[in-house]
């Protein structure tokens, strides 16, 4: 719990922290934290119009960030959440200006993640955490601590390691329009896996 109380206040006061999440490793800041998130770019070395997700703790911070979810996403949410699905979500009108690493299109994808300690972390750093791959752009997400290159962990302001199992795969990333699923990343979800929610009544 020290770890976790660590990392929260890491994160609430602007730094960065890489922690396990039920997927692949994740690096986050405060999504409200302009220089933090600015620094996630930095360390990656991620092209600046590439958006970051956010990882939430519950589905309940849903209502301060995004637009209702229609009937297709929220039946993929309540199948897959907390899971390996990524939904590309549409932010408030109210909260375009607040997040500076969103799409253009004033969308932001959105997580819950399926591990205990993860979703605890975030709740204690707020609720509403911006993640994304530990790793250079362009490389493999690190899935352990020990495939972090050194230079990343200097540039980090705290590291912290549950020892939990994770899928090692990073989630899969889809926008829905209407009825029709578009993947925008494969990941640990296929599409079977997708429609078996839909179908799911």
């Amino acid at each position: 719990m020290e770890d976790l109380n660590k990392a929260a206040d890491v994160l609430l006061s602007g730094g960065t922290v890489i922690f396990p999440t039920d997927t692949v490793l994740g690096l986050g800041a405060h999504a409200l934290k302009k220089d933090a998130i600015e620094k996630i770019y930095e360390i990656k070395g991620r092209d600046r119009n590439k958006p970051i997700n956010i990882l939430i703790s519950d589905i309940d911070k849903l209502d301060y960030i995004t637009e209702p979810l229609t009937e297709t996403e929220e039946k993929l949410a309540n199948y897959w959440w907390p899971g390996p699905l990524t939904l590309v979500l549409r932010l408030k009108e109210s909260k375009k200006n607040l997040y500076n690493f969103v799409k253009n299109d004033g969308t932001i994808g959105v997580r819950i993640p399926n591990n205990e300690k993860t979703r605890e972390l975030i709740r204690k750093a707020g609720g509403i955490v911006a993640t994304t791959s530990v790793n250079y752009s362009g490389e493999p997400p690190a899935v352990k601590i020990d495939d972090i290159s050194e230079e990343i962990k200097q540039k980090v302001d705290y590291l912290v390691d549950f020892k939990d199992f994770s899928i090692k795969k990073p989630s899969t990333v889809i926008r829905v329009e209407g009825d029709k699923i578009d993947i925008l990343r494969p990941g640990a979800l296929e599409v079977e896996d997708l429609n078996r929610a839909l179908k799911k009544s």
